[in-house]
C-alpha cells in the first residue's frame, strides 16, 4: 500500500459545502471509512467497533456503523451495514479536531491501515506518511469546517 494523504476541497460550488459554521454548539456529521490491508469482513468489523468505542470515549454525540440502502434480497428487512464505515456526529469544531486526531492516531498504530473521512464534498484520506505532511493536510481539512 502506498503512503499518502489527500484532501478534497469543494469545487466551484464551495457555498454548497456540507460543513456547518464552526460554532461550538452546532452539530457536525461525517463518515469514517476504515481499511486495513488484507482484512476480511470479520477483522473490519472488529476494527470498526474498536474505533467506534474510542470515538465515544472521546465524547462524540454518536458513532454508529453506517448503513447502505436496502438489505440484499433474502436477508432480514432493513438496511445492510456498510462494513468499515462509521457515521460520526459531534457538537462543534473543537471536538472535530480531536476526533480527526484520534483517527490519525488509530491509523498510525498499524502501517497497513487507512481511513477516509468525508463530509459533503470534503474528503481526507490518511495512511502512513510523514508526520509533518500529515499534520499539514489534516489542518487544512479541519480548517474547512468553518466554511
Amino acid at each position: 500500500m502506498s503512503e499518502y494523504i489527500t484532501a478534497g476541497l469543494p469545487g466551484p460550488h464551495a457555498s454548497d459545502a456540507a460543513w456547518p459554521e464552526s460554532d461550538a454548539g452546532r452539530a457536525l456529521a461525517f463518515t469514517v471509512r476504515l481499511a486495513e490491508e488484507g482484512a476480511d469482513a470479520e477483522r473490519l468489523e472488529q476494527l470498526t467497533a474498536s474505533l467506534r468505542l474510542e470515538l465515544l470515549d472521546l465524547g462524540v454525540e454518536d458513532a454508529r456503523p453506517a448503513r447502505e440502502g436496502r438489505a440484499p434480497e433474502g436477508t432480514k428487512a432493513g438496511s445492510a451495514m456498510d462494513l468499515g464505515t462509521l457515521l460520526v456526529t459531534l457538537l462543534g469544531s473543537p471536538l472535530l479536531v480531536e476526533a480527526v486526531r484520534l483517527v490519525e492516531g488509530w491509523v498510525k498504530r498499524e502501517h497497513s491501515r487507512s481511513a477516509t473521512l468525508s463530509c459533503g464534498e470534503r474528503t481526507l484520506t490518511v495512511n502512513g506518511i510523514s508526520r509533518g505532511e500529515q499534520r499539514r493536510m489534516i489542518d487544512q481539512f479541519i480548517a474547512g469546517a468553518g466554511n
